[in-house]
């Protein structure tokens, strides 16, 4: 997983996409959850503090979220469709669970998505 970090000030869409996400499969207990502890205070795409399997294009947008064997837990919240420059979304082997957001699959950039071996 390549990470692209920038000083650009984080997207708001963005932010709140990944909070979303954070929140609702029990980040705190992610294996690794480095940078999102951060926050709507963070910047997933900055320089400091990068934000675990989270890659960002030259613009400071988030392009990919990829969390393999981190132990999400829950729910794909719909609000992770803000982060409207997404190209790979990719969650193998966590406990999520439920109907996947049909939001997801109106992405337009959206070339990967992977949730193989969930609950």
């Amino acid at each position: 997983l390549r990470t692209t970090t920038r000083t650009l000030a984080p997207n708001p869409d963005d932010l709140e996409a990944l909070t979303s996400l954070y929140k609702s499969t029990g980040g705190a207990n992610w294996t690794q959850n480095d940078g999102w502890k951060s926050g709507k205070t963070g910047n997933p795409c900055g320089n400091e503090n990068p934000w675990y399997g989270v890659s960002c294009n030259d613009a400071g947008r988030v392009t990919a979220v990829e969390l393999v064997y981190n132990n999400l837990v829950g729910r794909l919240p719909a609000d992770i469709v803000k982060a409207t420059n997404l190209e790979h979304l990719v969650f193998y082997s966590n406990l999520l669970n439920g109907p996947v957001p049909a939001e997801i699959f109106a992405l337009g950039n959206l070339t990967e998505f992977g949730v193989n071996n969930n609950a």
